[in-house]
């Protein structure tokens, strides 16, 4: 008689010699330990050093070094860090520092080094005024286009002014828009050129004909609308190559007009160029 079920092979799998299987269960229990053990041994070591040098007379602060101030004295910033000798070098917050520094106006960027063992550096940026602008009050702009602080009386600046624009035009998109504007202008006007920063008294903001520049010495109106401004102070620069750089009798140019600059003589005589 034949049987119906076959028989099953034999599982010939051989178990683990008991020595491998002892090594794995040491790893599993080397790793175990070495998370339980050894990573707070190591977190309580490194506190414990950290706090040993937040105590250690050895790292004491004796020097402040000030790097980078002009307008403001060296004695201002320490003052204004707070920091006093005898305090400990990895004490120092770098964010407060640096928060405390910047409530100084003239200080745009701050950075704060450690020398070892008792020197804290402090490098300043000041900020660079390009022009003063008239909102009901007189304000410095930086360099950046910043309205940074107001002009304080006895305060020696030669730098030219911004007119026809209100503290509370602040808000409004389209007059702001014209003041970002003069901004950009004072950058093109401060790069090294035939007519620079140093020639002009004053931007007047108009929010009809856009900008108008007035030369420092002739007081002589240029009309620049509110595009193009690069390209017209070149044509403008080729107008004073044109006329040696004499200005005599020239009362006002229109650089906004498409048919060319227009050039109004003090004799009411009207010059196409």
């Amino acid at each position: 008689m034949v049987s119906m079920f076959k028989k099953r092979p034999k599982n010939r799998r051989k178990k683990e010699p008991v020595v491998k299987r002892l090594k794995k269960r040491m790893l599993i229990i080397l790793r175990v330990a070495f998370v339980v053990v050894i990573i707070p041994t190591t977190f309580y070591g490194s506190w414990y050093i950290y706090q040993r040098l937040l105590t250690s007379p050895l790292l004491e602060i004796e020097h402040v070094d000030v790097l980078g101030v002009n307008r403001i004295s060296k004695e201002d910033v320490i003052s204004l860090s707070g920091i006093t000798a005898g305090d400990n070098l990895f004490s120092v917050d770098k964010r407060l520092l640096t928060r405390r520094l910047k409530k100084e106006p003239w200080i745009d960027t701050v950075a704060i080094k450690r020398r070892l063992p008792d020197k804290l550096v402090i490098e300043i940026e000041e900020r660079q005024p390009i022009a003063i602008i008239n909102m009901d009050d007189l304000y410095l702009v930086d360099i950046k286009g910043v309205i940074f602080k107001g002009l304080s009386k006895g305060e020696a600046v030669d730098l030219p002014i911004i007119t026809g624009f209100s503290m509370d035009e602040l808000d409004k998109v389209e007059a702001s828009g014209l003041l970002f504007m003069a901004f950009d202008l004072l950058e093109i006007l401060s790069k090294e050129r035939v007519l620079g920063i140093n020639d002009i008294s004053e931007i007047n903001i108009d929010k009809n004909y856009g900008l108008a520049i007035y030369t420092l010495k002739e007081g002589i109106k240029i009309d620049l609308g509110n595009s193009d401004f690069e390209e017209k102070l070149e044509r403008l620069e080729r107008l004073i190559s044109i006329r040696n750089g004499n200005f005599t009798g020239v009362e006002y140019i229109d650089m906004n007009n498409p048919r060319g600059i227009i050039v109004r003589m003090s004799e009411n005589i009207a010059m196409q160029i």
